[in-house]
């Protein structure tokens, strides 16, 4: 069962613990719908997690490795390639693409 506080000395913040995340929002932030539905864009949520989750969050937050920036690169490109547009604009961005990377390398 989730802890619901009102803070009024601080202008009627929110305050809902659910046991694992404690969640802040204002009044206006908190939106209804016809269908019942609850929609809170908080101002703040803080998370309780076990190191497992703990483990999984840093390493998702951690600084992106060269296979990152690869990858994403690579990505990129083959959508140029397998686009529908004509081949000669694939071909004109392909080769501006060249051309960015180039002065990019001369920069660095």
């Amino acid at each position: 069962m989730a802890d619901v506080n009102v803070f009024d000395e601080h202008g009627g913040i929110f305050h809902i613990d659910t046991g694992t995340a404690l969640i802040t929002f204002w009044p206006q932030q908190i939106e209804t719908n016809e269908n019942s539905d609850v929609v809170i864009r908080p101002i703040s949520v803080q998370l309780r997690l076990d190191d497992s989750d703990k483990q999984k969050v840093s390493k998702f937050a951690s600084p992106k490795d060269t296979r990152y920036f690869k990858d994403k690169a690579r990505s990129s490109i083959t959508d140029i390639a397998y686009s529908n547009l004509a081949k000669e604009e694939k071909s004109m961005l392909l080769n501006e693409l060249k051309k960015e990377i180039t002065n990019l390398e001369k920069n660095l």
